[in-house]
């Protein structure tokens, strides 16, 4: 019985603090007329708060509730909240009140923190799929040329057009191919210089390629190829090397090699299983975290703005975090059935962020899911 007394007796107390701060608060505002016939009674009640009868605490409670609604949106605790954050009186920490927004403080900046490092590791994330798909892309196209060259296929390669210059030349004498005039160098490739020998060499050292100018067709079509696939090599290399870096290869000590190949996927293929546990797992996580940190901070904002904080919601922040990610995990189970509909066509990690920042829907669709199995149903 005394515990229920001494509760009792708290919220009064309560209360009545709350009092001055919700008659001030409406005075403010202007929009609601204070009723004085209503107040007195109530600073009447708050001055001898801890000796009111039992009729007394009656009717300063009805008084009380007239007053609250008076103030909406603006609730008591936020009025409060509100208050301590403009006095800065957080050093007061014997206050039960000071305890609870300082909590709250604290609670919030550990949001806001979380938001910005979910924030840094997800634009990271994309960064990293960007630049390695873009480098995959790349490869594969020089695969798919190196690999048509090496067939004698020129058809949608970089030389199709001064290939197929040289193709449609006239078959000249062997005393024209010697002494080509500059109006044949010119449309065939419209410099002199040679061109190297696949192993790196010059053409102009003895027992090397025939010059590009002097050569026959045969000759310079298989230059031309040769010069290609060369380049091919070195651009491909250049993308291996990205890709590798990127892998964090050279934490392992592991060397570039001297000589690469389009051909060979080993690179593109551990990066696209890098990329595939990125964009499924890791990115759709760290978007459902995002999403859930900015609703938290979007919706506090607003009702601090609005004076309508309640500050022991503080609590709820930890399984809404949960709440989210999990969600967000969760919600690309259905998207992977799902390639006709809406879902199927948004990304995971887009669909996580969704999740994250509106837990209530992916749990409001699970619910009747649950329900519509008969799950609720007595047996």
């Amino acid at each position: 019985m005394s515990d229920d007394k001494s509760t009792s007796d708290f919220h009064l107390l309560k209360a009545a603090g709350y009092v001055r701060q919700l008659i001030a608060h409406v005075a403010n505002e202007g929009t609601v007329q204070l009723d004085g016939d209503a107040i007195t009674p109530l600073l009447v009640a708050v001055s001898k708060i801890d000796n009111l009868t039992p009729e007394e605490e009656t009717q300063f409670w009805k008084d009380y509730q007239a007053l609250v609604k008076q103030a909406l949106p603006a609730r008591p605790d936020a009025l409060s909240y509100a208050d301590y954050l403009d006095a800065e009186t957080f050093g007061n920490t014997a206050d039960p009140e000071v305890k609870k927004i300082v909590r709250q403080q604290e609670s919030l900046k550990r949001i806001r923190r979380i938001s910005i490092a979910a924030f840094s590791v997800t634009l990271v994330l994309f960064a990293y799929l960007s630049i390695t798909e873009s480098a995959i892309s790349r490869n594969n196209l020089i695969s798919e040329e190196y690999s048509n060259l090496g067939a004698g296929i020129t058809k949608g390669s970089a030389i199709e057009k001064t290939y197929q210059a040289i193709k449609d030349e006239p078959t000249r004498s062997p005393n024209q191919a010697s002494n080509p005039s500059s109006g044949d160098r010119s449309a065939a490739t419209g410099s002199s210089p040679p061109l190297p020998k696949p192993d790196g060499g010059g053409g102009s050292a003895e027992g090397a390629t025939p010059n590009f100018t002097s050569a026959t067709k045969e000759q310079r079509q298989d230059l031309l190829i040769e010069k290609r696939r060369n380049e091919l090599e070195t651009l491909a290399g250049y993308n291996d090397s990205i890709l590798r870096f990127l892998q964090f290869r050279w934490l392992t000590g592991t060397k570039l090699p001297t000589q690469f190949s389009p051909v060979d996927g080993s690179v593109l293929v551990a990066q696209q299983s890098v990329n595939a546990l990125i964009s499924k797992y890791l990115l759709p996580v760290f978007a459902a975290l995002l999403g859930v940190t900015v609703y938290i901070l979007r919706s506090t904002s607003a009702e601090i703005k609005s004076l309508s904080f309640r500050t022991y919601e503080s609590g709820v922040y930890s399984n809404r975090l949960a709440l989210g990610v999990v969600g967000g995990i969760a919600i690309s189970w259905f998207s992977v059935t799902d390639t006709t509909g809406i879902v199927g066509s948004i990304t995971p990690s887009a669909l996580a962020f969704l999740v994250g920042y509106s837990v209530e829907v992916l749990y409001n669709i699970l619910d009747s899911l649950v329900k519509a199995l008969g799950a609720n149903e007595k047996g």
